[in-house]
């Protein structure tokens, strides 16, 4: 099912606390902090996207090591395997 997000709150119920960790306050927190959620969080917010693939989407991004993630580049993730839909006319 392909939605769009639009607030950091709705990706939630999507993303395994184990995967990516979540600070407490989504709209007001330290990037450097949470770079993983940072980069997810930004990567996701505003665009159309299969529900399914979020949670697919934040185990890899959470693997990345925190030396990278600050670094990394859209193309870098779709290389990695990230994905925004499994219905292959969207994006």
């Amino acid at each position: 099912m392909n939605t769009v997000f639009m607030f950091p709150g709705m990706l939630l119920n999507h993303v395994d606390k184990k995967d990516i960790r979540i600070p407490d306050d989504l709209e007001n927190y330290n990037r450097e902090e949470y770079p993983h959620w940072y980069v997810f969080a930004a990567l996701h917010l505003g665009y159309t996207i299969d529900v399914y693939s979020l949670k697919h989407n934040a185990k890899i991004i959470g693997q990345i090591p925190d030396d990278k993630i600050r670094t990394i580049t859209p193309t870098d993730l779709f290389q990695m395997g990230v994905e925004f839909s499994y219905n292959s006319d969207i994006v």
